[in-house]
């Protein structure tokens, strides 16, 4: 790890972006994953960007899912989260999740929609969901079209404000 900083370090670059194992359960809920993360965060300042792929869903409660584990990436690494909603060029009806991002009123009255055990489920993680994301705002991005990319880029660029406010 030591060695990898360094040569990131070396670079001179401004922002070096790491990609890290798709899979959970590979990088953030193994010991190795935070322990880079900490490591990290010793010696240089860093924002990790979790990234969802809306296509495989964008509903509210597809959304709602996605948050829950972004939370839980979240609290296990103790670093600074910034959400990427990608794939937007996929999403059938792009304006519904810009909404369904930006309206958390609106957020809350399509999870009532839905029905079963999961759409109640994820009504009341929601909330929890929201608290650990009220300071922070969803970017929505395709990495195809670059939609959101300078979006993107901004609130990763102000993540190190000391305002702390992302929204």
């Amino acid at each position: 790890m030591d060695d990898f900083l360094e040569a990131v370090e070396r670079s001179y670059a401004q922002i070096a972006l790491v990609d890290t194992p798709g899979q959970m359960e590979t990088f953030v809920f193994r010991p190795a994953g935070p322990a880079i993360i900490k490591k990290a965060l010793e010696r240089a300042g860093m924002v990790v960007v979790y990234v969802v792929d809306l296509s495989m869903g964008a509903s509210a409660t597809d959304l709602a899912t996605a948050l829950s584990m972004a939370t839980a990436a979240k609290l296990r690494l103790s670093a600074l989260l910034v959400l990427a909603l990608n794939k937007i060029d996929l999403v059938e009806n792009p304006e519904e999740v810009r909404r369904l991002v930006v309206d958390r009123d609106y957020f809350a009255e399509k999870l009532e929609e839905d029905e079963g055990f999961l759409a109640d489920v994820v009504q009341r993680f929601a909330e929890v969901v929201e608290e650990g994301f009220s300071a922070s705002r969803p970017i929505l991005v395709s990495a195809k079209t670059m939609e959101g990319i300078l979006d993107l880029y901004d609130i990763i660029h102000e993540s190190f404000c000391v305002c702390g406010d992302l929204t």
